[in-house]
């Protein structure tokens, strides 16, 4: 055999070599920027979860001091803008697709609707002055439904924070079996 043969065998070798590592490099890429990705929807959703959470304790603040002190009640009667609703209609909302967090947004829907309609019944009862009323309603369905409904938002937050532990795990993982491999 000759040297150039040799040669040009042994650059082909290098050469695939080079090409097969090079491709394994860019899968590895891609396969983490979308890992990336998916984390940092994860990491947004359960942060807009916290936040509608926090939102329906104000929420709830702000109807108990307009029932017990006669003060304004500044917050949402309609479920579909207060933060909840108006998030279930963004498009963040619409790329879930765990059905352990479907099942709690399903679970959600009575109580957070009945809260809002009872909300705007307390409205009406304040502006025409009936406490007793105003009190029963508030006493026994908004106070049970919101703790209810604050008590879904929080199973969702720990739900996004198990899948999104899962990713941060699944990254490394995938960092790592990469690496060996290519070690």
């Amino acid at each position: 055999m000759k040297v150039r043969t040799k040669l040009l065998g042994g650059f082909s070798i290098v050469v695939a070599i080079g090409i097969f590592l090079g491709a394994l490099g860019l899968y590895i890429d891609k396969k983490l920027v979308d890992l990336s990705r998916e984390t940092l929807f994860l990491a947004e959703t359960r942060t807009s979860i916290s936040s509608i959470l926090n939102t329906h304790y104000v929420w709830r603040h702000n109807l108990s001091q307009a029932v017990y002190t006669d003060a304004a009640f500044t917050g949402s009667i309609d479920p579909r803008t207060c933060a909840l609703g108006s998030w279930l209609n963004s498009g963040e909302a619409r790329g879930l697709d765990d059905p352990e967090f479907i099942s709690l947004l399903r679970e959600i829907m009575e109580p957070h609707n009945i809260i809002h309609e009872k909300a705007g019944e307390i409205v009406n009862h304040l502006a025409n002055g009936e406490i007793d009323e105003t009190l029963a309603i508030f006493q026994e369905m908004v106070l049970p439904n919101t703790q209810q409904v604050i008590d879904i938002l929080g199973s969702m937050q720990e739900r996004y924070g198990v899948l999104l532990n899962e990713k941060i795990n699944e990254i490394y993982d995938t960092g790592i079996k990469y690496f060996n491999a290519s070690s």
